[in-house]
């Protein structure tokens, strides 16, 4: 429906489905142009310059973290009129599920907050206004959702809020305001019934740098996680207690546990900055990432759940 209203607008996805699925996502949907595999914000920030430039049709074989359709130029120069009428575009995208499909090169993962970057590890083709770190990232941009409900003429909209509770806990099931924090990516498991570390950077070689994969044999060369900073984290979750009011929140890293330095420093800086108190929370977890002395800090620090995961596939562990 898009796509006959917009004939001329590129279309694009990304995401996990579309890491994971690859090549598959644009067959299966004719109506998308490209998608956007790894880490996208970089990758959306380059296709945004190119377009401002008119530069973007003639040039996406030079972004990296693409597949694309090779039949976009024609498809450009059919008639817009054309292209809207129903049927005609039924034809046209029944054609495009069998066009020849581009992938460009791999992008380059952003670095946690653990990694001192030094000159020679940036290539020299990446921009200067692309983001380097996780923390770097600007925050969601949550002011443009519907969080609180609103009442407009023909309908109401129940906005983001309403569905604060978790049935978790307790604290969890009565929030009212809860927001969700996610500052990690990739993952540290071997789980051979997941795919998430597509997303996250799961083939390397000698460095962080030297991301590539053959992902059409699936084949799995060395897990890879990354956080942003403790202090990246509390500063956005101070920033969504001045602006948002929470009352909760649910740190949704699949293994927000892993790194237990990271883990005690964000209990001690919510500590130093007077916020203990102020929300609830819980996380998820490995259950081997856990012991008693931690499990005592968090929940001094007013942690209310951990969902926890075990199964690996792995008959060794």
């Amino acid at each position: 429906a898009l796509k006959r209203d917009w004939p001329d607008t590129f279309f694009i996805a990304g995401g996990g489905c579309a890491s994971s699925l690859m090549k598959d996502m644009l067959r299966w949907i004719p109506s998308l142009d490209a998608i956007c595999y790894g880490e996208g914000e970089n990758t959306l920030i380059e296709l945004l310059d190119k377009s401002a430039s008119g530069e973007l049709w003639g040039e996406l074989g030079e972004v990296r973290g693409l597949i694309f359709r090779d039949d976009l130029e024609k498809w450009k120069k059919i008639p817009s009129k054309i292209r809207r009428r129903k049927q005609m575009t039924q034809q046209l995208l029944k054609g495009r599920s069998k066009v020849e499909l581009i992938q460009t090169q791999p992008r380059p993962l952003m670095f946690d907050y653990t990694h001192p970057i030094r000159p020679d590890e940036i290539p020299e083709d990446l921009n200067p206004g692309y983001y380097r770190t996780l923390d770097e990232l600007p925050y969601p941009a949550w002011e443009h959702f519907d969080l609180d409900p609103r009442q407009e003429k023909t309908r109401f909209i129940p906005g983001y809020f309403v569905h604060s509770s978790l049935a978790l806990s307790a604290e969890a099931l009565s929030a009212r305001r809860r927001m969700d924090v996610i500052a990690e990516r990739g993952c540290a498991g071997r789980c051979r019934f997941c795919d998430h570390a597509r997303l996250g950077g799961d083939f390397l070689h000698e460095s962080e740098w030297d991301f590539y994969g053959d992902f059409q044999k699936g084949g799995r060369i060395q897990p890879f996680v990354r956080f942003q900073s403790p202090e990246y984290v509390v500063d956005m979750i101070t920033y969504m207690l001045i602006h948002f009011k929470i009352d909760f929140i649910a740190f949704m890293d699949e293994t927000m546990l892993l790194n237990r330095p990271r883990t005690l420093r964000i209990l001690e800086l919510l500590e130093e900055r007077d916020l203990i108190g102020t929300f609830k929370w819980g996380c998820l977890a490995r259950a081997e990432n856990v012991d008693l002395e931690l499990l005592g800090k968090m929940k001094q620090a007013d942690c209310t759940y951990i969902s926890f995961g075990f199964e690996s596939s792995d008959q060794g562990q």
